[in-house]
């Protein structure tokens, strides 16, 4: 069951990670990522286990040899930025 979670529009990248990593511990592993342009929105599957380790946002595309998750628009320091959810190996 997908379950999404608002973040503040104004925080910092890090910030985000940050509730990703949290939300994962609870809800399972990201799956999506959007916004309404007003806040961006992190999208968690709650059927599933929390993963061994945490999806992480960074903008532009996923590191090299590293298959993304999903990308696209969040809010990053209050701007509508491109990013790219991968999970680290």
């Amino acid at each position: 069951m997908p379950t999404i979670v608002t973040a503040d529009p104004d925080l910092p990248l890090e910030a985000v990670n940050t509730v990703i990593a949290q939300q994962e511990e609870i809800l399972g592993p990201l799956v999506s990522i959007g916004n309404d342009g007003k806040v961006t929105f992190l999208t968690f599957d709650l059927d599933r286990e929390p993963p061994q380790k945490h999806a992480m946002v960074d903008i532009g595309t996923a590191p090299p040899n590293i298959a993304p998750i999903v990308a696209g628009k969040i809010f990053v320091g209050g701007q509508l930025t491109d990013v790219t959810a991968f999970r680290p190996v």
